[in-house]
């Protein structure tokens, strides 16, 4: 089995409308529309993948749509909000692109890199990170062109009840590294060229809450079936409880809440 875990896998969020969702992800962000199916633990309920014109892990943000859910919570217990990676200096064109939205946004940098941090419709905190060096002509899609388009994911921020335990895992049992501190937040970076940074911040103090606005769980990459069951082991040995496989039909799966109250999948790179 590989040591360290590859990266983010995909983000799977829960949403409102879903045509909104589409006008946003799609029409605004620039992304694919690369699957429509359903929730199979709620066949009543669609499940939209978007993602670069591949589809590739690394690149797939994910949502249930649940238009009569309530409002979530941002808080402990969850990730915090989600990053997208998108080529050095290419922030000016997506200036242009919110602000034609309608869409308020922020500009700062953390850890050395320039972003853009905004809301969709939902209240999801994103951000468009510029951490690309090289563009990837294979991401160019729509009216989109590489020099600019979203390349997948930057990474995620999480916010623990227990951040020492969640760093821990990271660490010891993930293969994360510590790599920078700043502002309350601690940085880990895995070994993945792309969707490789997971943050730990300390600022939030109210225990999240379900709801619309909120992601539901974040997926990490493992390369096969026999990755997958040898990362299972590993966990069950750090003291989780992860679920049995779970056939996903396009790849597979299993859940666990960490020690700080945050739901990670593990899925498999879809195998050819």
């Amino acid at each position: 089995m590989t040591d360290r875990i590859q990266g983010i896998h995909h983000v799977t969020a829960m949403s409102s409308d879903p045509q909104r969702n589409v006008n946003f992800y799609s029409g605004i962000l620039g992304l694919r529309l690369v699957k429509v199916t359903i929730n199979y633990d709620d066949p009543s309920t669609y499940h939209l993948y978007y993602g670069d014109p591949q589809g590739s892990p690394g690149t797939l943000i994910t949502f249930f749509p649940w238009p009569q859910s309530p409002q979530g919570t941002i808080g402990l217990g969850q990730a915090t909000s989600f990053s997208f990676a998108i080529p050095k200096n290419a922030s000016a064109y997506w200036i242009t692109r919110l602000s034609d939205a309608g869409v308020p946004f922020t500009t700062e940098e953390r850890f050395g890199l320039p972003l853009l941090r905004f809301q969709d419709h939902d209240g999801f905190q994103i951000e468009l990170v510029e951490s690309i060096e090289t563009p990837n002509p294979q991401v160019a899609w729509d009216n989109t062109p590489a020099e600019v388009a979203i390349h997948g994911f930057h990474g995620v921020q999480l916010a623990s009840v227990r951040p020492d335990s969640t760093e821990r895992l990271l660490t010891e049992t993930m293969g994360y590294f510590l790599v920078a501190e700043e502002n309350q937040i601690k940085l880990f970076r895995s070994p993945a060229p792309l969707a490789n940074t997971v943050e730990l911040t300390q600022s939030q103090v109210q225990i999240g809450r379900m709801g619309t606005g909120i992601v539901h769980h974040v997926a990490f990459r493992a390369e096969d079936d026999a990755d997958h069951a040898a990362w299972r082991e590993k966990f069950v040995t750090a003291g989780m409880r992860p679920t049995e496989f779970i056939d996903r039909n396009y790849f597979h799966s299993i859940y666990f809440r960490e020690p700080g109250g945050i739901l990670y999948e593990i899925a498999t790179d879809p195998q050819a």
